[in-house]
């Protein structure tokens, strides 16, 4: 893994939302920070997972996404924005 992975997952029945990030920090460490809270409130928990390879964290990463989805969780598809070609005066 030589890229940064991000994602939401939001449990609509639960009202909360789940999100991640896992790539390699500055000292070089494979975490992955998760990030979650309720729809409806602000405030949320943060936890960090620290993995020894690019392969551990990888199998981490898909068992936590795993986990969620059967958990109830679905992934929340970005926006997609149409770029618009600037108008001429």
């Amino acid at each position: 893994m030589n890229r940064c992975e991000c994602g939401t997952l939001v449990h609509q029945h639960r009202r909360m939302s789940y999100r991640f990030v896992a790539g390699q920090d500055l000292l070089g460490d494979w975490i992955v920070a998760r990030f979650w809270n309720s729809l409806d409130q602000g405030s949320g928990r943060k936890r960090t997972l620290v993995y020894d390879s690019a392969e551990a964290l990888e199998r981490g990463l898909s068992q936590l996404v795993a986990r969620r989805l059967h958990d109830g969780y679905e992934p929340l598809q970005p926006a997609a924005i149409e770029a618009r070609e600037p108008t001429q005066d």
